[in-house]
């Protein structure tokens, strides 16, 4: 067995006998992913704390982000904590590669794909992990923080809303929120609320954004 499978099946144990046989703990596979990578992806929490305890990079990142974009977009909430306790750029924009429904593209299956970029906070709200949310904005994650390396532009707070998530749109308002913020296509959070059908979220969102014009 590989390091690469070992850290991506949890297998500890292995990961650790390779390394003492002289496998470098932070080579890439053909896919540029590294066992830390593997390991957040895949949420084992034992095997991703021996990896970090190696020595390794937890900046590196791959065709699916840094290793807490990878642990945030699985919801991997225990992974997580781990890697910030490393110092790792919490509103880092990993370079990740993504399909037409916005999911992160793990194995290639011939559908079309695109470039992308992604914070950490972005990617726990495109799959509504609340918990995951909730730490990284006590973490001082940046809410506003906007994708730029595509043609969409989108907060967290825009995908959050379009996903119908209401526990992370919650949270994002709570911790700041632009509301009205609009992508580079000129979708907000409230439009795409609205064409989801998230009446919830559309009514939160109409409620923040009154409460902020009252204060202004």
């Amino acid at each position: 067995m590989d390091i690469w499978k070992a850290a991506k099946t949890g297998d500890t144990l292995q990961v650790q006998q390779l390394v003492e046989g002289g496998t470098s703990i932070n080579q890439k596979d053909e896919k540029g992913r590294t066992p830390l990578i593997y390991c957040a992806h895949s949420g084992h929490y034992k095997t991703l704390k021996q990896v970090l305890s190696k020595a390794v990079d937890p900046h590196t990142g791959s065709d699916i982000g840094t290793p807490l974009v990878a642990a945030s977009y699985g919801g991997y909430l225990e992974c997580m904590k781990e890697i910030l306790n490393y110092g790792v750029d919490i509103n880092h924009l990993a370079k990740v590669k993504i399909n037409r429904n916005n999911n992160i593209v793990i194995e290639e299956t011939g559908e079309k794909t695109w470039n992308d970029d992604i914070t950490a906070l972005i990617a726990a709200c495109h799959n509504g992990h609340a918990e995951c949310v909730d730490v990284l904005l006590k973490n001082k994650a940046d809410p506003n923080v906007q994708k730029q390396n595509n043609h969409k532009g989108a907060t967290a707070l825009i995908r959050a809303a379009s996903h119908g998530h209401v526990q992370c749109v919650k949270l994002l308002l709570q911790y700041g929120a632009k509301p009205g913020h609009r992508s580079h296509r000129g979708i907000t959070a409230l439009g795409n609320a609205m064409k989801g059908g998230h009446q919830e979220i559309v009514k939160l969102i109409r409620f923040v954004t009154v409460w902020l014009l009252k204060e202004t």
